[in-house]
């Protein structure tokens, strides 16, 4: 089996045998030293944190406020990092090529560009409404508890 992705999360409701989930959206900044000057610690504070939640099913019989920890095996999480981030860069550049190769100008080629931007981007929405329903990509609820490393995300086999 593939190492997990763990994290922390907090039981907000049961319904029947699916409990529900909320954990903190965060940014790889927050445990960074320099992230009060870079770019994308100052986003990260901007934007705040968000609470997403999940369901999950409730194998340890977990109960509405219990801390709980959930996992989710590497590879699925780089299988739908990799749609996400891949769909709108290879249509943006089959896009842009398409129009170079046809012969138009900058103007329709950067148009093309961003036309193919957004078609991958709403094919990635498509990708990830699908993904979400789909049950290999849901959380597993591993145990009630604290994981050993407090609130950061970690790695175990």
């Amino acid at each position: 089996m593939s190492e997990l992705l763990e994290e922390q999360a907090t039981v907000e409701r049961i319904e029947g045998d699916m409990a529900w989930v909320a954990t903190q959206r965060r940014s790889a900044c927050d445990h960074c030293q320099a992230s009060s000057g870079c770019g994308s610690g100052v986003l990260s504070a901007l934007l705040g944190r968000r609470r997403t939640l999940t369901p999950v099913d409730n194998v340890v019989r977990a109960q509405v406020g219990d801390t709980v920890v959930i996992g989710l095996p590497n590879d699925r999480l780089l299988r739908a990092a990799l749609g996400v981030y891949l769909w709108p860069l290879l249509a943006l550049i089959a896009l842009a090529a398409t129009a170079k190769l046809v012969g138009f100008g900058d103007g329709v080629t950067a148009t093309a560009a961003l036309t193919g931007l957004a078609a991958g981007m709403w094919i990635t929405g498509c990708y990830m409404r699908s993904a979400a329903r789909a049950a290999r990509y849901r959380p597993t609820l591993l145990r009630r508890g604290a994981s050993g490393g407090g609130d950061r995300l970690s790695c175990n086999s």
